[in-house]
Formats: C-alpha cells, sequence, structure tokens
C-alpha cells in the first residue's frame, strides 16, 4: 500500500476479549491465562493450524495498549483519505 501512496496502512484480522467493567486483575489475569493455553494449543495441532493461523497471545494491558494504538492510527487514515460514513 505504500507504493499507492498510502504509507502505514496496514490491517490485519485479530481477535480479543473483553470483560466487563470493574472485573477485577487477579480473575482477568486467570481468564487471559486460561485462553492463551488453549489458543496455543488450537495453533499447534488444533483448528488453527489447520487454517495456517498462527495465534498471538499477550497480556491484558498488551491488549490495552493494542486497542488504543489500533484505534489512534485507524483514525489518522480515515482523516486522511478524507473518509465520510453515509
Amino acid at each position: 500500500m505504500t507504493e499507492l501512496g498510502m504509507p502505514g496502512l496496514d490491517f490485519g484480522a485479530w481477535w480479543g476479549m473483553w470483560g466487563p467493567p470493574g472485573l477485577p486483575a487477579e480473575l482477568s489475569q486467570k481468564i487471559n491465562g486460561w485462553v492463551n493455553d488453549a489458543v496455543k494449543d488450537l495453533g499447534v495441532e488444533g483448528r488453527l493450524a489447520a487454517l495456517g493461523i498462527e495465534p498471538y497471545t499477550e497480556s491484558p494491558q498488551f491488549f490495552g495498549k493494542f486497542i488504543t494504538e489500533d484505534y489512534d492510527r485507524s483514525a489518522k487514515l480515515l482523516k486522511a483519505a478524507n473518509f465520510q460514513p453515509e
């Protein structure tokens, strides 16, 4: 996309999980560990591996930062493209 005059346009598919507001950090960490373990298993021997998907697992803190950065990056790209929702 850089060659087409759109540097920084780098989108990929991702999935994440959110919990309710006020979810205790300890519970969030436990759930994150369980989900990461399951996703790793699916990526090595399960359905994700069969689809050629390599899972990427991280902490809730990393995911929060990722969401903020992705939102900010997308907003800049939409503004630069003069995107007008219908």
